[in-house]
């Protein structure tokens, strides 16, 4: 990964943090999919990783 923001929000130290998202938006055809992958730290330093996805069609974010 290269030098920047988001490189350095991985790199940051995780203390006092309690949860990181990284949400990524990708077209897939007649969709956008948006993924979610989460850390949930507890407070003795320990953490449980997940991931979530939910399809948006794009036609219903054309309708007025």
């Amino acid at each position: 990964m290269k030098d920047g923001p988001l490189k350095t929000a991985f790199d940051n130290h995780t203390h006092g943090v309690v949860r990181q998202e990284l949400i990524t938006y990708r077209v897939k055809g007649d969709i956008i999919k948006r993924e979610i992958v989460s850390r949930d730290y507890t407070e003795d330093g320990d953490y449980t990783d997940s991931t979530a996805s939910f399809n948006i069609p794009i036609h219903f974010m054309t309708q007025h």
